[in-house]
C-alpha cells in the first residue's frame, strides 16, 4: 500500500525538508518485518531491528550517504533510537510488530497497528497538529521523528512530585490535546477514507473501542462478590454508553492512549506520541488519565485544582463551543471517568489473585472511587455513582489493605 508523504515528510518548521520521497510503503497484510530474521536481532528475548533494515528505509530517503549506528532500545517500550548520520536528523524513532516478543504475546502483533499510526501521523502533519512526523515504513517497522531532548512527563512527575514544572507539564498536555482536538473536529471522513485505503474500516468499531466491555465485565465480576448493580444503575450505564457513542461536536481524533507517558515535555514544545490505536471517539474520553488513576498511577492531582481543565475548555471552546456548556461538558466527562474505571476493573480476577499489598489493588479501588467522585461532582449518573461506592466499599473490606485513607496519600502516588 502507498502513502503519498511528498507534502508531509519536510520540516516541522516549514523550512527545512526531511528528504523528498514520494511514497512511504506499508503493507497492511503478509509477514511482518518481525518474522524476517536478517532484518532483526536478539536483545536478550526481545527483537530489535537491525542498522541495515532501518538503512534500507531512510536511503531511499535520504540518500545514499546516511548511516544509522546500532539499536538503542527505550526500555521498557518496543521502540528503540538509532542515531544517525548524513541525514537531516541526528536520530529516529523506530517501532515495529512484536509477534515475535515472547515477552509481549499479542502486543503490537498486528500490522495494522503500525498501518493506523503511519496513517494518523500523516493526517496530522496535514493539519499543523504537533506529533512525530513520519519518515519512512515498510514491512511492519515505522521510523519516525526523534526528539531526544524531550522527556516523558510520567517520568519527570515520578522524579520531581507534583511540582510547579510538572504543574506546567499537565497545562501543556491540556493544550496539546485540545488543539489536536480542534483541528481534527469535523474531519472524520477525511480520515477513514485514508485509513480504508490500507485497511478495513468499521468506523462504529473504532467509535465504541473502550465502551462496552468494561461495563459487562465489572459488573459481572462485582456480583460475583456480593455487590450487583440495581436496575437503576444498570439503565444509567446504557446512558453512559450512549453519550459516549453519539459525542456530536466532541467527534475528534483520539490516539487512544493520552496518559502522562506519551506526553513528551521539552523545547521549543511539548508533544503527544504513540498514535496505534488512533480512531475518532469521544473527545473527552482522552482526558481521563488526567482526572483519574490508570495504569501509571495510583493516584493523581485534581484536575480542576491544577487547572487542567481550564486550560483544555478555553483552548477547545472556539473550535466547539459545547464545550463550554458546563451541564453537558459535566454529563459527558464523568460518563468518560466511569467507562474509564470499568475498563480498569475488567481484569478483576488477575488482580483479586495478587499478593496483599500489590499497589495495582489500591490502584483500581481508588479509581473506581474516583469515578463516582467525579459523577458527584457533575451531578450526574446518580446511581451509577452510588454503585460505584459500593463496590469501593465491598473491595475495601475484600482487599484490607486498601481501607487507607486516599487524602493522605501522596498526590502522584507511582503505581510500581
Amino acid at each position: 500500500m502507498i502513502i503519498d508523504a511528498s507534502r508531509r515528510i519536510g520540516a516541522i518548521d516549514g523550512r527545512r525538508r526531511y528528504g523528498d520521497a514520494e511514497v512511504i510503503r506499508i503493507p497492511t497484510r503478509g509477514a511482518s518485518a518481525v518474522s524476517a530474521g536478517r532484518n532483526f536481532r536478539r536483545l536478550g528475548r526481545v527483537p530489535i531491528p537491525t542498522a541495515a533494515l532501518v538503512l534500507s528505509l531512510l536511503r531511499p530517503v535520504w540518500g545514499r550517504d546516511v548511516e544509522a549506528g546500532p539499536a538503542e532500545p527505550i526500555p521498557p517500550w518496543s521502540v528503540a533510537r538509532f542515531k544517525i548520520s548524513g541525514g537531516p536528523l541526528g536520530s529516529v524513532i523506530t517501532k515495529w510488530v512484536r509477534d515475535g516478543d515472547p515477552d509481549h504475546p499479542g502486543a503490537r502483533a498486528h500490522p495494522s497497528q503500525l498501518t493506523t499510526e503511519a496513517v494518523a501521523l500523516d493526517f496530522l502533519a496535514g493539519l499543523d497538529v504537533r506529533a512525530p512526523r513520519l519518515i519512512a515504513a515498510d514491512r511492519g517497522i515505522l521510523i519516525m521523528e526523534d526528539f531526544p531532548a524531550h522527556r516523558p512527563l510520567d517520568r519527570l512527575i515520578r522524579e520531581r512530585g507534583y511540582t510547579e514544572q510538572t504543574r506546567t507539564g499537565l497545562l501543556e498536555a491540556a493544550r496539546l490535546l485540545a488543539d489536536r482536538h480542534a483541528r481534527t473536529a469535523g474531519r472524520s471522513a477525511a480520515f477513514y477514507r485514508a485509513l480504508a485505503d490500507r485497511r478495513p474500516v468499521d468506523q462504529a468499531h473504532e467509535r465504541r473501542r473502550f465502551l462496552a466491555r468494561g461495563w459487562e465485565l465489572t459488573s459481572g465480576y462485582a456480583a460475583g462478590i456480593g455487590c450487583p448493580p440495581g436496575d437503576r444503575a444498570v439503565a444509567e450505564a446504557a446512558d453512559v454508553f450512549n453519550v459516549l457513542d453519539r459525542p456530536g461536536p466532541f467527534l475528534a481524533l483520539s490516539n487512544g492512549d493520552s496518559a502522562t507517558n506519551n506526553v513528551l515535555v521539552g523545547s521549543p514544545t511539548d508533544v503527544i506520541i504513540d498514535y496505534e490505536f488512533a480512531g475518532y471517539r469521544h473527545c473527552l474520553s482522552d482526558l481521563t488519565d488526567f482526572y483519574l488513576p490508570g495504569p501509571r498511577w495510583v493516584t493523581v492531582v485534581d484536575a480542576v485544582e491544577s487547572g487542567f481543565e481550564d486550560v483544555y475548555r478555553s483552548t477547545l471552546a472556539p473550535a466547539i463551543p459545547a464545550v463550554t456548556d458546563d451541564d453537558r461538558f459535566g454529563r459527558d466527562l464523568a460518563a468518560a471517568g466511569l467507562t474509564h474505571a470499568f475498563g480498569r476493573l475488567g481484569n478483576f480476577p488477575k488482580i483479586d489473585n495478587r499478593a496483599a499489598g500489590d499497589r495495582s489493588r489500591l490502584e483500581r479501588l481508588i479509581t473506581i472511587e474516583s469515578a463516582a467522585a467525579l459523577a458527584e461532582s457533575r451531578s450526574t449518573f446518580p446511581a451509577l455513582a452510588d454503585w460505584c461506592r459500593d463496590l469501593g466499599r465491598t473491595l475495601r473490606r475484600r482487599w484490607p489493605e486498601t481501607d487507607v485513607r486516599t487524602d493522605d496519600l501522596l498526590r502522584f502516588l507511582p503505581r510500581g
